[in-house]
């Protein structure tokens, strides 16, 4: 059974088509949650398919996620929270691999509110915008 916060996604992502199908398959690679797993939805009438990623999660997880929908429209970085529920959470699937202990990590700063983040070796601190 098709969660129905799935389907509603499915249809903002390819307005008028409808859940045919889809699998299931465990990814690799993950660096705090003990499953991860790739749901492939199959569409009719629209895309091919939507790319979704369900995985462990701890109440905090999905209480942190849950509230940064709200600047989600303006960061990018945070992910969509398509459904969560006890322990779980569901969102749509980033490709790529992920980072390497000891990978270059770009700082991110935030002009409004002047803060950065911490620099690495391999990235310098950004600068904080001048209050003058």
């Amino acid at each position: 059974m098709i969660d129905p916060a799935v389907r509603e996604r499915a249809a903002r992502a390819a307005p008028g088509a409808r859940v045919v199908g889809g699998t299931v398959r465990p990814l690799a690679g993950g660096a705090v949650a003990r499953y991860v797993e790739q749901l492939t939805l199959h569409l009719a009438g629209g895309d091919d398919r939507l790319e979704l990623v369900r995985k462990e999660a701890s109440a905090h997880e999905i209480a942190g996620l849950r509230a940064a929908q709200a600047v989600r429209p303006r960061a990018a970085a945070v992910p969509e929270l398509v459904v969560a529920g006890p322990g779980w959470l569901i969102t749509p699937l980033a490709p790529g691999a992920p980072l390497a202990p000891g990978d270059p990590v770009r700082p991110a700063c935030s002009t409004r509110s002047r803060s950065c983040m911490p620099a690495t070796r391999a990235a310098p601190a950004c600068p904080r915008r001048s209050r003058g």
